[in-house]
């Protein structure tokens, strides 16, 4: 076999049963299998816990990694993860090799292989996202897999950090494996290995990852033989398929439940590759019975030259972001919650583009899809259970990256654990958690500080509790998101940027009347004079984000730019800031309490700017506390300017079709206002 199978992408719902599963069955029942259950989650925790220990990139310390238990088909049916979209993803790398490698005399499947993956074709998000799996025998018998999957920072790509904004092609984005053996029978294959690393630029990250990736497999692969000679290999096929099919009789009830309707949301992502400008991601949700039907039809076209698309896949992966923490948080994280999705995409848009388009940046339109999808099911499920009405979480993907050779000339390329720290969105009847985690890695860390500077050439300017005004203000505010900026130390220079969206457009949109996450650029203070202040024991060092930005604090060049930035040289003493932004609100600012403001405001968490002109709020001078009739006459004349401005719906309808973004912002965009109105790409729905 050579060449491409892009069939496989389609197999992301779990198989049919086959006779084999079907003949199992009466050997497993509830009892037994409950206990089954409750041992495979904690040996998958216990899996997640080695990644965590033994592998060497950002991802892998600070969680952006997973582990399952699949069937010998390759459906997820037991999943540890802070990475939900994997647990709709993983199971394509398998599909591919039981179709391809199982039966081939040159490769087979046999005990004691392993296989590795990064091929974003094949149940792949980017060529970071790298994927180690084995098969589990009973015998001669093939009774299950084990899979991890790790983001690893560095993947040979034309910049450093594991992603690049540059690359005009999937050729431009690193290394990228479709499924291929690594260990054969027992043995690791150190030419394959060699291979690999003599790809990127950091070759130990990669190699201490891929073994904590064979090092968790082994465990699970253990734990499942265990219990396959406990009860039977019988009793673990027919288990294993036994939890898929009873989430998604699990899910069928919840959706079921559901008010039958369509919801519509657009979303928008303002930045692809180095440039800015606008696309449109236009989402239509119907609810029919059982199931819900996701059109994404209305997207804007795929971006030639540039790596912001994203594979269909990827998006049905994103979508378990939201289900498996508000619509099905209690149900098992396993690929039987897909069976109640059905999608439609157009083909020729960025998010159902070529097989050769690059997509290294497909991390932005995913987190634009999961906010619209967010946004939509939010108002499904508010009928259902309001208190699980959750206004979105920071949405952007906003991280530093860096490469270069480290203080003691060592190369090393990653991205800085900072984005694990933005704010959750407001819920109906409380505020969002502050620096709460990534939306789609719900359990990340930001890492620690002295541990980054041990083995980055960086010092940390700062890095406090809340960003200010990061969050989205409302009825109840968005939590904050992280206050930090970087210093280059110990080296003449290294290779830094970052990458995100949101610096044009808000990243996050509030629910309910909530406002969104503030726009945030990136900042760098170049030529500065940090590091004398410092030494000279300064006392008016800025310590924050707004001492840093107000009045020029620092000397040297300020440059605000796009959150999407390619790295540059960064010399020793220059600062970056690369701000975490904060959660979306909930509700009608001007009806949040004014104490909660006043409280707010003395925890940084909001300026006096925006406790005065967003909510409303007059505070006394003399007590430090609110007005009350200060603050209600304020209230009150914000709302008749609020009054003032309204306008009947045909005259308001009629002024705002008439407006349209300067055509410079458009580039991209495809028709205006419906991309799905121009000219239909060849090629069918799918």
């Amino acid at each position: 076999m050579s060449g491409r199978d892009l069939s496989i992408n389609a197999r992301l719902k779990p198989e049919p049963w086959t006779d084999r599963e079907r003949a199992a069955l009466p050997a497993v029942n509830d009892h037994d299998l409950s206990i089954f259950a409750h041992k495979l989650e904690t040996t998958a925790v216990e899996c997640q816990e080695l990644l965590l220990r033994l592998g060497a990139s950002t991802g892998a310390r600070w969680g952006d990694s997973g582990f399952a238990f699949y069937t010998a088909q390759g459906d997820i049916a037991v999943c540890s993860t802070g990475i939900y979209f994997h647990a709709f993803l993983q199971q394509i790398p398998i599909k591919y090799t039981m179709a391809h490698w199982l039966d081939d005399p040159s490769v087979g499947v046999r005990p004691g292989d392993a296989f590795f993956n990064n091929d974003p074709l094949y149940g792949g998000v980017h060529a970071a996202d790298m994927t180690v799996f084995m098969p589990v025998f009973d015998g001669e018998e093939l009774i299950g897999w084990v899979g991890a999957v790790i983001h690893t920072g560095e993947c040979g790509a034309q910049d450093p950090g594991g992603v690049t904004l540059r690359s005009r092609n999937r050729y431009e984005e690193g290394i990228l494996i479709p499924p291929t053996k690594i260990c054969a029978e027992g043995v690791v294959r150190e030419d394959v290995i060699n291979l690999l690393a003599n790809g990127v630029r950091d070759p130990r990250m990669l190699v201490m990852d891929i073994k904590a990736r064979l090092a968790a497999c082994r465990r699970g692969q253990e734990r499942l033989l265990d219990e396959a000679r406990r009860r039977g290999g019988d009793f673990v096929v027919g288990g294993l398929r036994q939890l898929i099919q009873m989430a998604a009789d699990a899910a069928r009830d919840r959706v079921r439940s559901l008010p039958e309707a369509t919801v519509r949301q657009n979303a928008f992502l303002d930045t692809i590759g180095t440039g800015d400008a606008l696309l449109k991601l236009g989402l239509s949700v119907t609810k029919r019975g059982e199931k819900l039907h996701l059109d994404l039809t209305d997207c804007s076209p795929e971006l030639v030259d540039n790596s912001s698309n994203t594979f269909p896949h990827t998006l049905v992966g994103m979508s378990a972001t939201y289900l498996c923490n508000y619509l099905f948080p209690d149900l098992p994280v396993n690929s039987g919650l897909s069976e109640v999705l059905d999608w439609t995409f157009r083909e020729g848009t960025f998010v159902s583009p070529s097989a050769d388009a690059a997509v290294s940046m497909c991390p932005n339109p995913m987190a634009v899809f999961n906010l619209a999808f967010s946004l939509a099911l939010a108002k499904l499920v508010y009928v259902q259970s309001p208190d699980r009405a959750v206004a979105p979480w920071f949405s952007g993907f906003n991280m530093p990256i860096y490469g270069g050779m480290n203080q003691w000339g060592e190369p090393v390329s990653d991205l800085f654990s900072e984005l694990n720290a933005g704010g959750s969105g407001a819920r109906p009847a409380e505020d969002g958690v502050n620096v709460a985690g990534a939306f789609f890695a719900s359990l990340s860390d930001s890492g620690e500080v002295e541990q980054n500077e041990l083995g980055i050439p960086v010092l940390y300017a700062f890095r406090n509790r809340f960003l200010a005004d990061s969050c989205g203000h409302g009825r109840h505010r968005g939590g904050a998101g992280l206050d930090a900026a970087y210093m280059v130390h110990h080296v003449p220079f290294l290779m830094f940027g970052s990458l995100g969206f949101g610096s044009r457009f808000p990243c996050s949109l509030g629910l309910f009347g909530g406002y969104a996450s503030p726009s945030l650029p990136s900042i760098a203070v170049k030529g500065g004079d940090l590091l004398e202040r410092l030494a000279n024991r300064d006392p008016s060092v800025p310590a924050t984000s707004t001492e840093l930005l107000d009045g020029g604090a620092l000397a040297g060049e300020y440059h605000y730019r796009s959150m999407n930035t390619p790295v540059e040289p960064a010399a020793n003493g220059d600062v970056y800031l690369v701000p975490t932004g904060g959660g979306t609100g909930y509700g009608d600012v001007l009806e949040r309490e004014p104490a909660a403001v006043v409280r707010d405001l003395r925890e940084g968490i909001v300026t006096a700017w925006a406790a005065e002109h967003v909510y409303g709020v007059v505070v006394d001078e003399a007590t430090g506390e609110a007005d009350d009739v200060a603050t209600a006459a304020a209230r009150a004349a914000i709302r008749a300017q609020r009054l003032s401005r309204g306008r009947p719906l045909a005259e308001f309808e009629r002024e705002w079709s008439r407006l349209r973004p300067p055509d410079e912002v458009l580039v991209a965009y495809g028709a205006w206002p419906h991309p799905v109105d121009g000219p239909v790409p060849q090629g069918v729905m799918r």
